[in-house]
């Protein structure tokens, strides 16, 4: 690596090593955004409870459709 900048913005990180440049995106939402660009799928559940583990279900990616294994819970209690 010879060069490693960071752009004013905070948004990118700019390396250089002999005649070959790259951009590198720092901020989770724009990794985010720039993963959801390329994937095509939710996580399943049961892949959300491998990697992610106990915590509630939401969807990996907003513009997705959620996994046909998804069951929505209700928070809505019903008392008699």
């Amino acid at each position: 690596m010879d060069d490693v900048l960071f752009h004013p913005s905070g948004r990118y990180l700019l390396t250089r090593s002999g005649n070959i440049a790259e951009v590198w995106l720092l901020r989770p939402d724009d990794l985010i955004a720039a993963a959801c660009t390329r994937l095509t799928w939710n996580l399943t559940t049961q892949e959300w409870t491998r990697f992610i583990g106990d915590e509630p279900y939401r969807k990996t990616c907003e513009n997705l459709p959620y996994p046909e294994d998804y069951e929505p819970v209700s928070n809505v209690s019903h008392s008699d």
